[in-house]
This record gives C-alpha cells, sequence and structure tokens, in this order.
C-alpha cells in the first residue's frame, strides 16, 4: 500500500483480502498473498523472479490534485490503483484506478460508520471491483454467484 499511513491497518487489510478474495473465486486462479509491505519496485522485482504467476500491486493513493495526503485530509478519500505485472519481464499487463465513492447508495444500507473489522465497505467494494477488472483482462469471466 505504499508509503499512504493515514488509513488504519484493517482497512488496507480488507481491500487486500477483498480484491485477492474475488481474484481467487475462479477455479483457473490461485492467488497468494504478500505478507509484507511491498513498494512497486518490489512487485517488478517479485514478478520478475515469477515463472508462471502474474503479480498484482495494489496502492491505496489520496483523492488529492496532488496525489498526496495532507494532515487535516479525510484519510478515507482515496483511490485504489492497480497494475499486473508478467511474469519473469515484469512488463505491465494492465492497469487502472477504482474509485469507492461510485460504491455509494447502490442500493444498501449501510451505517454512517462504515468501517469494521473487515474494512471499510466502500473500498473493499472497489477493491472487488478491480478484481473483477483483473479477471476481465483475463477473459477469466464473471462466476455465477452461488445460490
Amino acid at each position: 500500500f505504499g508509503d499512504y499511513s493515514q488509513i488504519p491497518l484493517y482497512v488496507s487489510s480488507g481491500v487486500l483480502r477483498s480484491c485477492a478474495g474475488r481474484l481467487d473465486d475462479p477455479q483457473s486462479v490461485e492467488v497468494l498473498i504478500e505478507s509484507s509491505d511491498m513498494g512497486h519496485a518490489g512487485a517488478i522485482q517479485r514478478a520478475k523472479k515469477e515463472k508462471e504467476a502474474h503479480v498484482v500491486w495494489l496502492q491505496l493513493v489520496p483523492n488529492t490534485l496532488s496525489g498526496r495526503a495532507g494532515p487535516n485530509d479525510d484519510p478515507y478519500n482515496v483511490y485504489i490503483e492497480y497494475i499486473v505485472l508478467a511474469p519473469t519481464t515484469a512488463k505491465q499487463v494492465t492497469s487502472g484506478r477504482v474509485f469507492p465513492g461510485a460504491y455509494r447508495n447502490r442500493g444498501v444500507i449501510v451505517s454512517p460508520g462504515t468501517s469494521g473489522i473487515n474494512g471499510d465497505y466502500q473500498l473493499n467494494q472497489a477493491a472487488k471491483a478491480a478484481a473483477e477488472r483483473i479477471l476481465d483482462h483475463f477473459h477469466l469471466g464473471k462466476i455465477n454467484p452461488q445460490p
């Protein structure tokens, strides 16, 4: 999650788990979560060491003009940036940004404080949307919801 540290760890961990959980849904995909904080350069090095697996790097970025958070900024005013790197070459395969605000007021009633043990609801929904975009890029399609 880069050097953006105003968001509580449980929220950023929730984003990571939400994205990884959705990526892991298709049977043809296996997700391993890196347990250490890794910057973009670290993700590139990891991808170069991989023989078959793509590396997905997520970053929470302050949604400000400068892309940097100030001391008085809302720590939840962020978006999720994702980059997918190819194995061995570390070439960028796809990338994008997902804004959590797009998941507000979508027919789901949430309390004013939407943060909890699993993190922030809107950020988690955005993380799942990032995973959907990544799966769509690889033509893995949508899964059928369980009854």
